[in-house]
Parts: C-alpha cells; sequence; structure tokens
C-alpha cells in the first residue's frame, strides 16, 4: 500500500479547543496538509459524579409555627389563631415554644385539663374584653362553675380574668326591681300584659271566720258569728233542742299582685370603654 493511501485511511480527530485536525499517530496538528511540528493535547470531559459527590446536603427549613392551632384538650379537639394563646395566657404562651416537636410530627398540641372549663378559657382569650355570665332564671348564678374556671383562670395565668371573679364582679351584671304591690278587692285574680323579663306573682288575703250554721243547711241563712242569723220559724223549729251550731270557713278578701323585673347590665360583663355608655 502506499503512503498517500496509509494517509487517507488514518482518522482525524478535533481538538476540543480549537478544532484543529490532529493526527492521532504524531499527535500534531495538521495545517492545510503541513505539519506544525507543536504536539496538542487531547482534552477528556469527564462527567461529574452524582454517587461520588462530595456536596452537603441542604439545610433544613426554618421551623415556623402555623397560624392555626389545632390543641388536644382531655381528649377534645379545639383550633384556634395562635395570636390568641400567645396574647392572652403566660402558661399558654410559654408552652407553644415547646410544641415544635408535636407539630412537626403532624400531632396536636396537648393540654391537660377539664375540656368544658377550657371552652370558657378559649372563648375568653378570643374576646378578652367580654367576661363570662354564668345565670339562670331558675337557679340564679352558678357559683360552683364560677370557682372552678377562676382555678383554671389563675392555672393559665389569666390575671384579668381570675381578677374579675375573684372579685364577684360578675353580681353587678343581674339585679332585680320589685315594683310596688297592688291590692285587688273581691278576690279576683289581676292579669296584665309585662315584658319577657318581667315575673308578676298574686297572693290572696284570706280572712277566716266563724259562721252560724242553719239547722236546715241553707248557705244564705249562714252568717258571721255575732251578725243576726237569716233563719225563720221553720229553721228554728228544726234545730229545736240544740245548741247553736258554728263552723270555721275561710274567705278570700283580696289579691295583691307585685312585679319582679330582671335587670342585665352588660357594662358588668364589658371591660372594653367603648361598648360602654
Amino acid at each position: 500500500m502506499s503512503t498517500s493511501e496509509e494517509s487517507q485511511e488514518k482518522p482525524i480527530l478535533m481538538t476540543p479547543n480549537e478544532g484543529v485536525p490532529v493526527d492521532p499517530i504524531a499527535n500534531l496538528s495538521v495545517d492545510g496538509g503541513t505539519n506544525t511540528g507543536h504536539a496538542e493535547p487531547v482534552t477528556t470531559v469527564n462527567p461529574p459524579s452524582i454517587l461520588g459527590s462530595s456536596s452537603s446536603p441542604p439545610p433544613k427549613p426554618k421551623f415556623v409555627f402555623p397560624d392555626i392551632i389545632t390543641l388536644d384538650v382531655g381528649g377534645r379537639t379545639f383550633r384556634t389563631r395562635r395570636s390568641n394563646l400567645e396574647s392572652g395566657s403566660n402558661i399558654l404562651s410559654a408552652q407553644a415554644a415547646r410544641w415544635q416537636q408535636d407539630l412537626e410530627q403532624g400531632k396536636p398540641f396537648f393540654v391537660d385539663t377539664d375540656p368544658d372549663l377550657f371552652v370558657h378559657i378559649l372563648r375568653f382569650l378570643r374576646r378578652e374584653n367580654v367576661y363570662p355570665l354564668f345565670w339562670k332564671k331558675e337557679m340564679g348564678f352558678d357559683y360552683a362553675l364560677y370557682n372552678e374556671l377562676w382555678a383554671e383562670a389563675d392555672y393559665f395565668g389569666m390575671v384579668e380574668l381570675a381578677n374579675w371573679i375573684k372579685e364577684k364582679k360578675y353580681l353587678k351584671a343581674i339585679t332585680m326591681n320589685l315594683r310596688s304591690p297592688k291590692a285587688h278587692e273581691g278576690g279576683s285574680t289581676w292579669s296584665e300584659t309585662t315584658g319577657p323579663n318581667v315575673e308578676v306573682h298574686q297572693e290572696r288575703v284570706i280572712r277566716r271566720r266563724l259562721e252560724y250554721v242553719c239547722p236546715r243547711g241553707i248557705f244564705e241563712h249562714c252568717v258571721e258569728k255575732g251578725e243576726t242569723a237569716g233563719c225563720g220559724e221553720k229553721c228554728r223549729k228544726a234545730g229545736a233542742g240544740r245548741d247553736d251550731e258554728y263552723r270555721e270557713r275561710e274567705i278570700v278578701v283580696d289579691v295583691v299582685t307585685w312585679e319582679k323585673e330582671t335587670i342585665f347590665d352588660v357594662n358588668a360583663c364589658v371591660a372594653d370603654l367603648k361598648y360602654q355608655k
């Protein structure tokens, strides 16, 4: 084979940097078939290794408390804003900082207290200017509930609520107004249209008297002892030979009525002055 044929079969490589043909045997660059005499190394580019990478893992994202928090209170679930817990209760605000681990694990925050009482605690945290009123027409103030709620408010560091209950300021919320009684002669009942917060009481005035009993049993002849009996000759003959008989009878002479009005003062249960008159 001739020299010219061998040179035609040799593969030509390109340098990665300049794109100039390179002789694979002599490793000399060829320019238009003329040997320059300068060696040009072949550059090899390797892809980065994924498994053997020495780069550090990405940093853990900073923990951020959500705005809405789920609470587990004695087995009952409550949801509220984080700001409610942080603003009104020293204890709940301090505990919120330790609840990060539960939150990251998808667990609700646990509060070890009575859920029935926590309803009123959370209600006050949501509206700190409104104090609770536990009063019913049939039983009046619920002192037992106020006592239990005071203990919870004191435990959670809710000073305003605890002091309001301790000083019994709730007693100023309800007052009773007794109106002057009225007497109605003749024993007739009395009725009048009143409001839903007014109770009407009636009391009958009863007088007892001794009445003469007619021997013949005629009611019209029965009069009070000392009065002239209405009996005639036939009655006296029927009662001949026996002493006069008397009996005690109750007579309604008057009906006395009076009204009891229940007055609710909202100012006693509201702390914010903008709600007061």
